[in-house]
């Protein structure tokens, strides 16, 4: 399982490198990733809360605002789940990204 998890973050890693405004280190443990997405953060989103929100609202994909990590400006992915359901989140977002990005 560690050699898939390993997988499904490089992935996930690669793909979040290639959105607009958003910009993400790789973890050191656990099975989360957590961007950065204060360069989609301009006119109309100004938290990383209204980002999360809008995106549920208009991608209907779920990720979790930093702020309650002490991290503002930051949002939690989670990549323990399939790859077909990383790869579809992913392009969700990075739509999002293009938009507010």
């Amino acid at each position: 399982m560690l050699a898939e998890y390993t997988k499904r973050r490089e992935w996930l890693l690669a793909a979040l490198s290639e959105m607009p405004g958003i910009q993400c280190n790789t973890p050191e443990g656990a099975f989360y990733a957590f961007p950065d997405v204060r360069g989609c953060l301009k006119k109309e989103l100004k938290t990383s809360a209204e980002f999360a929100q809008r995106l549920l609202e208009e991608e209907q994909t779920v990720v979790t605002d930093g702020t309650g990590f002490g991290a503002p400006g930051f949002v939690r992915i989670s990549y323990a789940t399939s790859m077909a359901q990383i790869q579809e989140g992913a392009k969700r977002i990075k739509r999002f990204a293009e938009k507010y990005g």
